[in-house]
């Protein structure tokens, strides 16, 4: 963008990063607007264990004999809930949105400030239309949270690391906010920091002016991530999560080097500022010179050979379950990272070797499954969406500046061609770019969720279990019984104290078991919700399924139509009845 005035870039590269996040959260709307039912089952577990959370103060499994799932979203959302007196389930219903629209500006904020106005727009797009980034900004789970997160952790730790350490009251924070809300990823950033600074040691930034890594901002950072990884490995000691038992098999191990992980992660910043105190501060290194055209063009070769070394031989032999990533990235991101990757050492920038040191360390864990774990692989495109986005928006700024000596080296600033500040505006070039990286949103989703994230109920059939939760709601004693997992989830989502929501298969077995549980409830003057669905049929042996005697009331039925499974429910005791 040179010749175009400073305020006048700034303005468009304000607008365009602005656009891409309206295009962000119009995309990220469409699902939550489709259906008053929330995706998948994972938002209705944190949906209750936000609730109970906030009721009994206690950190614990939804359901006995479970896990602890890490704490901190539903904390922070809890308070969120308290504060704006907003309702719950709406606000879990479009707060995922306000997670991805929050990322695409932290990520353009990494780009802006450490590549250029151009790389800022550009990524700000790619996160914006990845169609797997979309869909994780539409489901109420850790992973939208931390797509709002990360990128201001890249910011402040990046301004770390180049030397301003007041940047650690930024880092640090969203660090600790990140070891109680889904610490495994700090463990993927500490590898991914290492490979920053490889990187950058051997590659001179493009832009001469950008400070140097310093010693102190590498001791700050390895502390700040070493604290949160190592915290992670055990789970904060049982408050923050389960640690790596859930993460791949034998992971629990891990948890005796929670204490040396965090030991040798303090110990060079204390080191280091104990042995400074007192002395004066070395003088900053000179801008290093770029290298020379044969080893920057060498290096190149060498990174275009890994890439293809990771990438081919997990092509041929297949992705693990659920990983399609053109399907999920989209090919358009896809080609402008990889092009940016192989430039690195022609266009190296804090903001590049950032997104190149994330996007290196997780394409291995998505394409190969090394843990061997059910969920990593697919979980990870998460992270890997965000280091692509950087790398296609440095890969959109390169072909920026690549096309403007082209056209200057032509001598085009001669020609009649259209001009803003005596150079012409290469307005075809980013035109051209935006209707190539539009190409993202029409990619195809895995066949898992053909149509967007899977619903355990169709909007009708919702509507009986909110009528039961409105129903069994102000009753403090009322019991609701399902014969399957899925309404319990969903009841115990809507439902204060989902203590009194209850997964019993044996009640609907045998008419003695049902008898017995009832008649013990109604003898202490509590009434009984059940409901009844498709799914309970499906259970081996349930016979008890008749429920159109005393002392039970119908409540509804809801989805009658064949091409639905219907859902029934009915009372004993209470005032419905």
């Amino acid at each position: 963008m040179a010749g175009i005035s400073p305020r006048l870039q700034s303005g468009l590269g304000l607008a365009a990063v602005l656009a891409s996040m309206v295009l962000g959260a119009a995309l990220r709307l469409e699902d939550p607007t489709a259906s008053p039912v929330l995706p998948a089952e994972d938002s209705f577990s944190n949906t209750a264990l936000v609730r109970e959370h906030l009721r009994d103060g206690a950190i614990e499994p939804l359901n006995a004999g479970g896990t602890v799932y890490p704490p901190g979203m539903h904390a922070y959302v809890a308070a969120f809930w308290v504060y704006t007196g907003a309702d719950l389930y709406e606000l879990v219903r479009f707060l995922p949105t306000v997670f991805g629209v929050v990322g695409i500006a932290g990520l353009a904020l990494v780009a802006w400030r450490w590549d250029a106005r151009i790389a800022a727009a550009g990524a700000a797009l790619a996160l914006a239309v990845q169609p797997e980034v979309i869909f994780r900004s539409t489901m109420f789970a850790p992973t939208a949270f931390d797509l709002a997160l990360v990128p201001f952790l890249l910011f402040g730790l990046i301004e770390v690391l180049h030397g301003r350490l007041a940047w650690a009251g930024l880092a640090a924070p969203i660090a600790l906010v990140l070891t109680f809300a889904h610490p495994w990823f700090l463990t993927l950033l500490a590898p991914a920091g290492f490979l920053y600074a490889v990187f950058t040691a051997l590659l001179p930034f493009r832009d001469r002016t950008v400070p140097a890594l310093t010693a102190k901002g590498l001791a700050v950072t390895v502390a700040i991530v070493g604290v949160g990884s190592g915290l992670a490995l055990n789970g904060c000691w049982g408050a923050c999560g389960p640690g790596f038992r859930d993460v791949y098999p034998g992971g629990d191990r891990l948890a005796v080097f929670a204490p040396l992980a965090i030991l040798v992660a303090i110990l060079p910043a204390a080191l280091l500022f104990g042995l400074r105190r007192g002395r004066p501060e070395p003088a900053p290194e000179p801008p290093r010179r770029p290298l020379p055209l044969a080893v920057r063009t060498l290096l190149s070769c060498a990174l275009a050979a890994l890439l293809a070394v990771i990438t081919v031989p997990a092509v041929q032999q297949g992705m693990p379950p659920f990983v399609d990533l053109p399907r999920m990235i989209g090919w358009p991101v896809l080609v402008l990272a990889a092009f940016a990757f192989v430039a690195l050492p022609f266009i190296a920038s804090p903001a590049a070797n950032a997104g190149a040191a994330l996007a290196l360390l997780c394409v291995p864990l998505v394409v190969y499954n090394p843990f061997d774990s059910a969920f990593w692989p697919h979980r990870t495109v998460a992270f890997l969406a965000i280091g692509l986005a950087l790398l296609a928006g440095v890969g959109v700024a390169a072909l920026w500046r690549g096309a403007s000596a082209a056209f200057d080296s032509a001598g085009l600033r001669k020609t009649d061609t259209v001009k803003v500040g005596g150079r012409p505006v290469f307005a075809v070039l980013p035109v051209l770019l935006v209707l190539l990286s539009m190409g993202s949103i029409y990619a195809a989703t895995p066949p898992v969720y053909e149509e967007g994230w899977y619903r355990l109920y169709e909007p009708c059939q919702f509507e009986g279990l909110q009528e039961v939760s409105r129903r069994a709601g102000p009753d403090p004693t009322a019991v609701i019984i399902a014969g399957d997992w899925r309404p319990k989830l969903v009841l115990a989502a809507i439902t204060p104290n989902a203590d009194r929501v209850w997964y019993d298969r044996t009640f609907f077995m045998t008419q003695k078991t049902q008898d017995d549980i009832v008649g013990g409830l109604l003898g202490e003057g509590r009434a009984v919700y059940v409901v009844v669905e498709e799914n309970v049929r499906n259970v081996t042996g349930a016979q008890a399924m008749d429920f159109d005697r005393e002392p039970w009331q119908p409540v509804g039925t809801w989805c009658p139509e064949p091409r639905h499974k219907s859902v029934r429910a009915f009372v004993a005791g209470g005032d419905d009845a």
